[in-house]
């Protein structure tokens, strides 16, 4: 006698709105792409300039240098998103373990962005621009990194919740 599993509604609906998500997130990084390679001469020479400016964060010249290969790569993550989002929905377990770990590499890429935030933060010149007569931005700057810290909380936590609910016993039954 074959047992039948019952499908929870939370696996779908996650599907879903990941599916959902990912095929906006496809839209928005084939235009970044084109963008990107429509204006690569313009945004060439900034770079250069960039990478030089006194002062500029160390991993500035990295950034702007790897634009191109930063937006295929965010084009190729949100594709491999949907692919296991579509796969989540059919059930299939390979598909809900590359989804447990997207989830799990974005908690990390927020923890890396705020540390990388703070750094680009520290490199500018607010301070002197106060000085010279001009607004003190620091104030607008702890909030925004305040806000940052505030949402990769969120985001850890919400996922984290997924990914409980990805690991448990009746979850995992679900899944070939």
């Amino acid at each position: 006698m074959q047992q039948t599993v019952v499908r929870s509604q939370f696996v779908t609906k996650l599907a879903w709105a990941f599916i959902v998500m990912s095929v906006l997130g496809m839209l928005v990084a084939i235009a970044q792409n084109l963008m990107v390679h429509m204006l690569m001469p313009e945004l060439e020479s900034a770079m250069a300039q960039a990478r030089t400016t006194p002062g500029a964060p160390p991993f500035a010249g990295m950034l702007l240098g790897g634009l191109r290969d930063a937006f295929a790569f965010g084009m190729l993550t949100t594709a491999c998103m949907l692919a296991a989002s579509i796969g989540l929905l059919r059930r299939n377990n390979v598909a809900r373990l590359a989804f447990i770990t997207f989830l799990v590499l974005a908690i990390a890429w927020n923890v890396v962005g705020l540390g990388m935030q703070a750094v680009l933060f520290s490199h500018m010149p607010v301070q002197e621009f106060a000085q010279e007569g001009g607004l003190d931005m620091r104030p607008m700057f702890r909030a925004i990194f305040a806000f940052g810290v505030l949402l990769a909380v969120v985001i850890a936590g919400v996922f984290g919740w997924i990914i409980k609910r990805l690991t448990s016993p009746a979850i995992r039954a679900e899944f070939h």
